[in-house]
């Protein structure tokens, strides 16, 4: 992974769902660095694998200031109209890590009171 010399924001994407259709729904989240982002990733799969659900995942960096668009709105315009970002000049940071399939280990499960019984 390239190291940055501008800000970034990590986030995620989950795709969850049924054997029969696995990318049934999904949501995305973040946090401030990548820790905290793959710590918070972790929960949601845990929460929907607790749920009898297939989850895969991705990983994002992308520029703090444009978000990852690569352009920003121009100042002072009736029209929108934007420019290159001045921070990543259109290039993301890194590829997106492709987390692939999450499972539940075998003899492990999850009650609604959070506890782990094997």
């Amino acid at each position: 992974m390239a190291k940055a010399k501008f800000e970034t924001r990590w986030s995620y994407a989950l795709s969850y769902g049924t054997k029969e259709d696995p990318h049934r729904s999904g949501m995305s989240g973040g946090k401030d660095t990548l820790g905290e982002t793959i710590a918070d990733m972790f929960k949601m799969v845990t929460y929907y694998l607790s749920l009898g659900y297939e989850v895969t995942g991705v990983l994002h960096e992308s520029c703090a200031k444009c978000e990852g668009a690569g352009r920003v709105p121009l100042k002072h315009r009736k029209m929108y109209q934007s420019k290159l970002c001045p921070a990543c000049k259109g290039v993301q940071p890194s590829e997106p890590i492709d987390c692939r399939r999450f499972s539940m280990p075998v003899g492990i499960q999850i009650t609604n009171d959070a506890t782990v019984t094997v």
